[in-house]
């Protein structure tokens, strides 16, 4: 099932979201905020933010991507604070020339920009237990984070209460892209925030590698259509293979019939390879993050029959494929390989 909000903060600010998100303007969200309308100064006021390579910035989760960024940064000339649990991650950052906070809170409290680098349900307990009760006024918090956009929308009116700034900015190029600082970052929420924080972003991203969706839950939308590009195709690219094989064919019949070759620069020949060597199950679709799109597209009544069908097809089985950054998620080409579907009766077919 999609993940839903529980009791407490955020579940109650993207209840405001889910009634009041459809008639706002892009970019005025903060208009939910209970002051009515987010004041000047905390925009525009004399501070760090006034010029980000002067703030303090602060980095939760040195993780396999969190580190490559937050190391990174510490390249371009930030001021960087990191925290992670594990002392090894810490260990490593402050090899890197980081700053080493005791905990997230002290982290928190001293920084100016902070940059979270989570799964989504680490995340969001994050949110709701430190970042918007600790927030305060100007202070910016900038998701690295793959998450559900609507859950994206509920932080930013949760932060904006306090007066504070929330950018959602997922990522994708894999842990080598982090390490090397060459990402591309999709982006959502407010436009100045965004144009102030653009040198933080672009030194953990190749040229031209930012780009800027609108308001609050954009970048996460813009990341569902640069997953699903590949991600779903090559899903009905397995489902073409696994009803040609189940039938009766060899991997090389089926190759033939599709007219690629082994080296060949087409989708199917890299499948076809990997399920020839019985990697097949090992095929990554970052099937752990289609729940995150559904909730997208059900919250704002976009039909997605394809994703969704293959979704509930493959969401009960065995977690025996791990992702680029450590999921465990169930196989596609496992479940279409393996389950039976329903037989014909008699009379059923067509002529």
């Amino acid at each position: 099932m999609v993940w839903s909000p529980g009791e407490g903060l955020v579940a109650s600010y993207w209840s405001i979201v889910r009634t009041r998100v459809g008639g706002c303007q892009r970019g005025e969200l903060w208009l939910f905020c209970d002051r009515g309308k987010r004041p000047d100064h905390v925009l525009y006021g004399d501070g760090p933010m006034d010029d980000v390579r002067r703030a303090r910035v602060g980095v939760i989760g040195l993780g396999q991507m969190g580190l490559g960024m937050a190391k990174n940064l510490v390249k371009g000339g930030f001021d960087v604070t990191g925290f992670d649990p594990r002392a090894e991650a810490r260990e490593a950052f402050a090899a890197a020339g980081g700053a080493i906070a005791a905990d997230n809170r002290t982290l928190v409290e001293q920084c100016d920009v902070v940059l979270t680098s989570l799964t989504s349900p680490v995340y969001l307990e994050i949110v709701e237990e430190l970042l918007v009760p600790a927030a305060r006024a100007g202070q910016v918090f900038v998701d690295a984070s793959t998450i559900a956009a609507p859950r994206a929308r509920a932080v930013f009116v949760a932060l904006a209460a306090r007066n504070a700034h929330a950018l959602d900015a997922p990522v994708t190029g894999g842990v080598a892209a982090a390490e090397r600082g060459t990402l591309r970052m999709f982006v959502g929420g407010e436009r100045a925030v965004y144009d102030r924080c653009l040198p933080l972003l672009q030194a953990m991203c190749k040229p031209d590698g930012v780009s800027y969706g609108g308001a609050a839950g954009q970048g996460q939308v813009m990341k569902v259509v640069q997953q699903l590009k590949n991600r779903i195709t090559d899903a009905v690219r397995m489902e073409v293979i696994a009803f040609g094989m189940r039938a009766g064919l060899t991997v090389e019949q089926v190759r033939r019939a599709l007219d690629v070759g082994a080296d060949d620069g087409d989708p199917y020949a890299k499948l076809l390879t990997a399920i020839a060597w019985g990697r097949g199950d090992a095929i990554d679709v970052v099937f752990a993050e289609w729940g995150y799109y559904l909730e997208e597209a059900r919250e704002k009544g976009i039909p997605m029959p394809a994703l969704e069908s293959m979704y509930e097809f493959c969401r009960e089985g065995e977690r025996v494929c791990r992702d680029g950054v450590g999921r465990m998620a169930p196989s596609v080409w496992r479940e279409l390989f393996t389950k039976s579907g329903p037989a014909l009766s008699e009379g059923d077919g067509t002529r």
